[in-house]
């Protein structure tokens, strides 16, 4: 709980988690840089078994896709991932990173 000019609200006033950059590693890896400053590496693979992710079992296309809005995203953002699943299922890395 957050209480913030006397008034107490339920979750935290924290940003949202966005997605500032992404880059595709073996296979379906990304490693990814969020708006907190950490780095996160992520495997992407079981998401294939889905099939609204089947068109990302091709490589190629896996490795077109792209940061739209703090989120990763494919074909023109018909297919995307919450940045809040790629950081939850992504392992930190040591390293930290500041953000603007």
């Amino acid at each position: 709980m957050i209480e913030e000019n006397g008034i107490c609200y339920a979750d935290d006033r924290r940003p949202m988690l966005k997605i500032l950059e992404a880059r595709f590693l073996g296979d379906w890896e990304i490693e990814a840089l969020f708006n907190n400053g950490e780095r996160r590496i992520a495997d992407l693979s079981p998401l294939l078994a889905f099939p609204a992710f089947t068109p990302l079992t091709d490589l190629a296309e896996f490795r077109s896709g792209h940061v739209d809005f703090g989120t990763l995203t494919w074909r023109d953002g018909s297919i995307d991932i919450a940045p809040e699943w790629v950081y939850e299922h992504g392992l930190a890395e040591v390293e930290k990173h500041t953000t603007t």
